[in-house]
């Protein structure tokens, strides 16, 4: 019992660490795409727009070295929305497309 009570915390300890390990300028897309929709959350139209023009930059050199390129494309599809929407004082329309974004930013870091 004290095992499984031992593989059930290391395994809560270890997933968020998924994600986390992508290098890089992937790593850092994910990161930007996080920061985004956590923004998003606060209420912060500005501040998601500002990580999502961070995740745009690290997402465009990403790109070339994902072989998940149409999620990439995808996440960059979605962060621009929320950097515009975001620029435009819309923050639930910006939190919508940063969450759209990380999705597929964490399916490209896989």
């Amino acid at each position: 019992m004290k095992q499984l009570g031992l593989a059930v915390i290391l395994l809560l300890f270890m997933t968020p660490l998924a994600h986390a390990e992508a290098k890089g300028h992937c790593g850092e897309m994910l990161k930007e795409a996080q920061a985004a929709v956590d923004h998003g959350k606060a209420g912060h139209a500005n501040a998601v727009a500002e990580h999502a023009d961070a995740m745009l930059k690290h997402g465009t050199e990403c790109e070339k070295e994902s072989t998940a390129k149409d999620k990439v494309k995808e996440a960059m599809k979605h962060e621009q929305e929320a950097s515009e929407h975001g620029k435009a004082g819309h923050v639930d329309i910006a939190l919508h497309h940063a969450e759209v974004a990380l999705k597929a930013a964490q399916e490209a870091t896989k």
